[in-house]
């Protein structure tokens, strides 16, 4: 590990050398830069600070290609491991797996099935249309992966009947490490069973759902030995596209469902920033407008009612499902480091919020995906944008373990978000600044200094992520290292050092502003 000592300037210069891929940066004289003196009322902001969790960040994975990333019996996925292990070293636990999504809704389990999991596809589809599994499945979750590794595991609502998800149900309590388990999710949207997915009839509404999941799942708790009750994680329950529809959580309450039902733990909301379902759709979500941080605020601040009632009923909030842009992504938008500066905008923002947890969606060959597992059209597995996004959040808690933040919005700008991170004594421990900022190989990156002097003192660390521009997809690091085919982290790590209390942020990237 390298670290950098530097004065004014040099801090940012220097790093330039030793971080990995993108082209040197220019060096500037001192009236060639502006600066920034950074106050904010931090009584105001430190009161403000609220509890977040260190396993903010989780990955949704779709059902039918959970084999392709863990991989199967004996036989683990390697590159998958060592990403997730990564995550573990810093830490102490993975991000959690959530397996589900749309093929939740046409998987069953097969006791004599030969195959651990089997996919039918059709053509024009990545998502397959029916999926059968066997015990070793569990086998797989349970082996091919780091030793803190937990789940979500999704059962099938979609085929209307209980004995699909009540056979998966109770496989998984025969044959699984149930300490892995966080909690089971029955059903997949089912706000959108009927008529978008064609799971249900006319006559699916609210009140059907409510009455059909409460059996369900007390039907499943019954089933338990008495031991088992004694330790059983519970249900991860609604997993809905509505708002403030008729499926809304304040419905779900009203029909008392979460209350009945004591063993829902958390209440799960999925959401996505654009569409790209039809193509006429794809260029109403270009990637400046994830870079837009009142956009961010503005769609986050949607879900306060959710949280506020998830809450009351003793429920955790989820978004348990989410990512850049629903039905896979967009190639050059959701795929790059802009991207990755907006996922960690929207997460923090979520946890100022009171968001628990947030489940990155993937798949083989979706665009948003963390990262690749398989080769797909002549491209070798390998880590993507947003798992750089996963490095730094790890690296922001690595050594905080009940941390707070705080969003200091009196700072912000329409390409600038800044966060304050407290220890559970509410000291101040870190800054983390995003400048959203476009550039690209016609728009030149340019850069913003902060002196931050006033609130930490001139002796700062500073860790940084970067990339050649707002639309790489390659060559992007995190404290100067990249993600290897095998999934280590490569090249020499490059901490800075700063001694004046000044610190520069070019166009795309983010930084965690430390003191000595």
């Amino acid at each position: 590990m390298y670290t950098i000592l530097c004065a004014f300037f040099q801090c940012f210069i220097l790093a330039s050398y030793v971080s990995s891929s993108s082209s040197l940066r220019p060096i500037f004289n001192a009236t060639q830069l502006t600066h920034e003196i950074v106050t904010f009322d931090t009584q105001a902001v430190r009161d403000a600070a609220v509890p977040f969790s260190r396993s903010l960040l989780g990955l949704s994975i779709e059902f039918c290609y959970i084999t392709t990333y863990l991989g199967d019996v004996n036989q683990p996925n390697m590159l998958s491991f060592q990403l997730l292990q990564n995550i573990q070293n810093l830490i102490g636990s993975p991000p959690r797996i959530r397996v589900g999504g749309n093929t939740q809704d046409v998987a069953q389990y097969c006791h004599h099935c030969p195959q651990t999991l089997n996919n039918t596809f059709v053509p024009g589809n990545t998502e397959a249309v029916n999926v059968t599994f066997n015990k070793n499945l569990f086998v797989v979750l349970n082996e091919n992966i780091p030793s803190e590794q937990e789940y979500i595991f999704g059962l099938n609502l979609g085929q209307n009947n209980i004995q699909y998800p009540f056979a998966e149900f109770t496989a998984a309590e025969t044959y699984m490490n149930l300490s892995r388990f966080t909690a089971y999710e029955l059903g997949n949207e089912p706000d959108i069973y009927y008529p978008y997915k064609g799971k249900r009839g006319p006559d699916w509404d609210v009140v059907a759902y409510a009455s059909q999941t409460a059996s369900f799942l007390l039907q499943f708790t019954a089933s338990l030995s008495k031991a088992r009750t004694k330790d059983f994680p519970g249900y991860m329950y609604a997993s809905i596209t509505d708002l403030d529809g008729p499926f809304s959580f304040a419905s779900l309450v009203k029909l008392r469902v979460p209350q009945v039902v004591e063993d829902i733990k958390i209440m799960s909301r999925h959401c996505y920033f654009g569409l790209a379902c039809l193509p006429e759709l794809v260029p109403l979500t270009p990637l400046k407008l994830l870079l837009n941080h009142h956009n961010t605020l503005s769609t986050a601040g949607e879900f306060i009612p959710s949280i506020e009632t998830a809450k009351s009923v003793g429920a955790k909030f989820f978004m348990g499902e989410t990512n850049s842009i629903a039905c896979h992504g967009v190639a050059g938008v959701s795929d790059t480091l802009g991207a990755a500066l907006w996922m960690l905008d929207y997460s923090l923002t979520s946890a100022t919020l009171g968001i628990d947890g947030l489940y990155f969606h993937n798949g083989v060959s979706f665009h948003y995906s963390v990262w690749e597992p398989t080769t797909v059209n002549g491209t070798a597995p390998h880590a993507k944008a947003l798992y750089f996004g996963f490095l730094f959040f790890a690296d922001l808690v690595s050594d905080l373990y009940n941390p707070r933040i705080s969003h200091i919005s009196s700072l912000d700008e329409i390409d600038l978000a800044h966060y304050a991170v407290y220890s559970s004594t509410r000291e101040l421990q870190k800054l983390v600044i995003i400048n959203l900022d476009y550039c690209n190989s016609t728009v030149p990156r340019t850069y913003k200094t902060f002196n931050v002097s006033s609130i930490f003192g001139k002796g700062l660390i500073v860790k940084r992520l970067t990339g050649g521009s707002s639309v790489a997809i390659t060559g992007i690091t995190w404290v100067g290292q990249t993600v290897n085919r095998e999934g280590n982290l490569a090249g020499s790590k490059t901490v800075e050092e700063c001694k004046d209390g000044v610190v520069t942020v070019g166009s795309s990237e983010a930084v965690i502003i430390e003191r000595v």
